[in-house]
């Protein structure tokens, strides 16, 4: 009759699975879900990315849902993950000095998939812009800035803040 693993004996071996689990072959999953949430909410919330008197700033991260995991097998370690979420951003446009804002647009990124698979795929997360408000000149100038570079930013944010860190969990 097998006996039953008491869990306070059962001890992690580091980037394999417990010490029950001979030569990680059997597969063993730990959920890494709050760890996770708590990184990528920060890493979302702090962003701000600048270009020459524009700044972009997270002001809220919002409809934040997804998981993760991070499992082994047959020695093999596999890291998942899978959030989606909408994200609040302001965008001030500096005087010449940048002393003094001159301008402010606002809107919303939109990011339906953040996850291993497309990674894994070669491609890039999807993140989609809307500009709520501004005026319409200072949308025209700072169209670059919220639609291309800073979305290109908080990807590799995203990478080296959250993906390479869940790595090493």
């Amino acid at each position: 009759m097998p006996l039953k693993a008491n869990a306070d004996k059962i001890n992690t071996v580091e980037g394999q699975g417990s010490v029950w689990n001979n030569n990680s072959y059997h597969w063993e999953q730990k959920s890494v879900d709050k760890w996770s949430e708590d990184t990528l909410k920060k890493c979302l919330s702090i962003f701000y990315y600048k270009y020459e008197k524009a700044t972009l700033k997270i002001t809220e991260v919002k409809d934040f849902k997804g998981e993760s995991s991070v499992s082994v097998r047959k020695g093999k370690k596999i890291v998942t993950y899978e959030y989606s979420t909408k994200l609040v951003w302001r965008c001030d446009m500096a005087n010449e000095d940048n002393s003094k804002v001159i301008g402010t647009i606002e809107g919303e990124y939109e990011m339906p998939e953040i996850s291993n698979d497309i990674l894994d795929d070669g491609e890039e997360w999807d993140i989609q812009c809307s500009i709520k408000t501004g005026d319409e000149t200072l949308r025209k100038t700072l169209f670059q800035v919220v639609k291309k570079y800073a979305p290109e930013e908080l990807r590799k944010a995203i990478k080296t803040q959250f993906v390479e860190e869940l790595k090493k969990k």
